[in-house]
């Protein structure tokens, strides 16, 4: 979450990106609503903050907030905002980046308890803890809203140009972009140099203000209940691949991220394999009451779907089905 360029067409304080649910068109891999761009505008509900004023923020949705969060089931419209350090490890399915960036396991850990450990604002969230200035300054952007689940009013737009420009998977042949992240990644306001969005056109002092849009409130990123999706795109196969034909074993037959259910953006045996963690089911959704993968609930393997594991991830006291590797 970086600061948006002033005089933006939005009005927008900040831009960064968000997990979006169903209802908004998320899904698992590639999805009808990846890549579009919201306008939030939201009311603090802090204790001692000024709930008066209205804050403006333009979310690109780049992340899927699954029907397993129960915030994002039942058709709910749902935005889950990245925020560095707000974590709630005692939630957090699949928290991989203090993995990823041993160096700031402190940071993403500074806030996962703000508002739920104390209700006193000023306790429980330290950005200063984070060594890396993009995601110390993430983190104190995200908090200065001082939004604590609240409602927001909502409305599909056109992505700002620095939105527009952070890397599409288009750009990285289909693959989640790691180890080489690209530099817009690290910071896409100093590392692309790109033209500001234009201004926006001054009203005329007399014209009434803009309605709030009229869909329905929704709640924004929880500070403290993250997705119960990993953060990190699942692996896609390698372009230079050939194609492989579908090869079904029946009509339902298909690919599956979850190891339970259809959805894995992959359209036969041969695709599924090259894509990377997932599986096949060859008679479709499976109907066992196995857990499947990044749920939790489990005691033990058998627990599990198979080719799945009962393990802890973040939090030594939660288990869920993770993926044998």
């Amino acid at each position: 979450m970086f600061a948006a360029p002033a005089g933006n067409t939005h009005g927008a304080t900040f831009y960064g990106a968000a997990a979006v649910s169903e209802a908004l068109g998320g899904s698992w891999w590639l999805p009808e609503g990846c890549g579009k761009c919201y306008k939030l505008e939201g009311q603090s509900n802090i204790p001692g903050h000024d709930t008066s004023t209205i804050t403006t923020v333009v979310v690109k949705a780049t992340n899927f907030c699954p029907p397993a969060n129960p915030a994002c089931s039942n058709g709910a419209i749902h935005f889950d905002l990245a925020a560095p350090g707000f974590d709630f490890a005692g939630n957090s399915i699949s928290n991989t980046c203090e993995d990823r960036e041993p160096d700031e396991k402190a940071g993403f850990a500074a806030c996962g308890g703000w508002m739920i450990d104390s209700q006193d604002p000023n306790e429980g969230c330290d950005c200063n803890t984070f060594n890396n200035a993009v995601l110390r300054d993430g983190c104190e952007n995200f908090k200065s809203l001082q939004w604590n689940n609240p409602s927001v009013q909502y409305e599909e737009v056109d992505c700002p140009l620095e939105l527009a420009q952070l890397p599409c998977w288009e750009e990285n042949g289909n693959t989640y972009p790691w180890p080489d992240v690209p530099a817009l990644c690290a910071d896409p306001l100093v590392n692309s140099n790109p033209v500001p969005s234009p201004p926006a056109t001054p009203a005329a002092p007399t014209n009434p203000p803009t309605p709030n849009p009229t869909n329905p409130p929704v709640n924004p990123a929880p500070t403290n209940q993250p997705t119960k999706k990993p953060t990190p795109a699942p692996q896609t196969p390698n372009p230079t691949n050939p194609p492989v034909s579908p090869t079904p074993a029946s009509s339902d037959a298909c690919c599956s991220i979850d190891f339970k259910t259809c959805g894995g953006g992959c359209d036969s045996v041969g695709e599924c394999a090259s894509c990377g963690e997932r599986v096949w089911l060859p008679t479709g959704d499976l109907t066992s009451s196995c857990i499947p993968r990044w749920t939790g609930g489990c005691n033990s393997d058998s627990d599990c779907c198979q080719g799945l594991y009962c393990d802890t991830v973040s939090n030594q006291y939660w288990l869920s089905c993770q993926l044998q590797v």
